[in-house]
C-alpha cells in the first residue's frame, strides 16, 4: 500500500505532456455564402500545415461572432462540426450603434479529430438571416472591432477555439480569411451572385475567379436589344434592325438614347440615311 500514491502520479505525469505546450495561434474563420445564395456558413482552416495524423480534442468555449445590421436576425442554425447556437447577441452598443453582434457558441465542450480535415477549410455550421440578404455582413476582427472587450456590456464578443494536438500541442484562433467570401450582392447584374464569382473571397477579380464580380459576363444576359445590319433588297442599301430579347416593350416603352457604329473599309462613304423609328 506504501506503494500506491507514487505509482498513481507516475501515470498522471506521463500523459500530462500532451497538454502542457503553449498555445500556437493557428486557426483561421470564414464567412462565406452557400451555394444557396441564402445562406452563410463559418468555416475552419489552419494557417500552417498540421501533421495528417494529427489527434485533435476540441476544449470548450469555442465561439464566432458575426457582425450584422440592427435590424437582422440569426435563424436556422445548422452545424456541421460540434453542435452550435447562436446564444448571445448585442443589438447596437455604443461602440458601433449601427451594427449587432451575433455570437455563436460550440455547446457541447469537445469535438473529436475524424471531424476535420487539418489540411483543408472545414464547415463548421451554417445559418441564415431574416430579410435576405444585408448591405454589410462580417467575422469580428478581434484586434480591430470597437466592440471587442473592454466594452460597454461587459461581454467578451471575439472569436476564439482552442484544441489540443497530440502531435502539435496547444492550438488555438489566429484571425479571418476570405473578407469577402460573404457576399450576397450582384455588382453588375448578370444573376450570379459576388461570392459566387469571387472564388477565393478577396473582393477583386484575379487567376481562379468564376468571372468578374463587376463586369457583366455576356452569356448570362438574356434580356436587353439586339442589333442586326441587313442588306436592303435593292441589294445598294443597308439597313439597322433592332430586336427586343427577353422582353415585351409597350407603348408607353421609350428610348432614352441610342447610337450604332458601322465599320468599313477606308474608300467607302455613307450617305442618304433614312430614319424610320427615331
Amino acid at each position: 500500500m506504501k506503494n500506491a500514491t507514487p505509482l498513481r502520479w507516475l501515470l498522471i505525469l506521463s500523459f500530462f505532456p500532451v497538454f502542457a505546450f503553449s498555445q500556437q495561434p493557428v486557426f483561421q474563420f470564414k464567412l462565406q455564402l452557400m451555394p444557396d445564395g441564402e445562406s452563410w456558413g463559418v468555416y475552419i482552416q489552419s494557417a500552417i500545415e498540421l501533421p495528417s495524423n494529427q489527434n485533435f480534442i476540441f476544449a470548450g468555449g469555442a465561439q464566432a461572432t458575426v457582425v450584422v445590421p440592427t435590424d437582422v436576425w440569426a435563424i436556422d442554425v445548422i452545424s456541421s462540426i460540434g453542435n452550435w447556437e447562436a446564444n448571445s447577441i448585442n443589438i447596437a452598443p455604443v461602440e458601433n450603434p449601427t451594427k449587432a453582434y451575433i455570437s455563436f457558441g460550440l455547446v457541447n465542450p469537445l469535438f473529436y479529430p475524424n471531424d476535420l480535415n487539418p489540411s483543408l477549410e472545414n464547415l463548421m455550421f451554417s445559418f441564415s438571416l431574416t430579410g435576405g440578404c444585408p448591405e454589410a455582413l462580417y467575422l469580428v476582427d478581434n484586434q480591430t472591432d470597437p466592440f471587442m472587450p473592454p466594452n460597454s456590456t461587459n461581454d467578451n464578443i471575439g472569436n476564439a477555439i482552442a484544441a489540443f494536438g497530440t502531435l502539435s500541442g496547444g492550438l488555438e484562433y489566429l484571425d479571418n480569411y476570405a473578407p469577402a467570401a460573404w457576399d450576397c450582392h450582384d455588382n453588375d447584374g448578370d444573376g450570379v451572385l459576388n461570392a459566387h464569382e469571387d472564388t477565393n473571397g478577396n473582393g477583386i477579380f484575379d487567376a481562379g475567379d468564376a468571372s468578374n464580380l463587376n463586369v457583366v459576363d455576356q452569356t448570362t444576359v438574356t434580356e436587353g436589344l439586339k442589333f442586326k445590319l441587313q442588306l436592303m433588297p435593292d441589294g445598294n442599301t443597308w439597313g439597322v434592325y433592332v430586336k427586343p430579347e427577353g422582353i415585351a416593350p409597350s407603348l408607353s416603352t421609350i428610348t432614352g438614347a441610342a447610337q450604332v457604329t458601322v465599320v468599313m473599309p477606308l474608300q467607302y462613304e455613307w450617305g442618304n440615311l433614312t430614319s424610320v423609328s427615331g
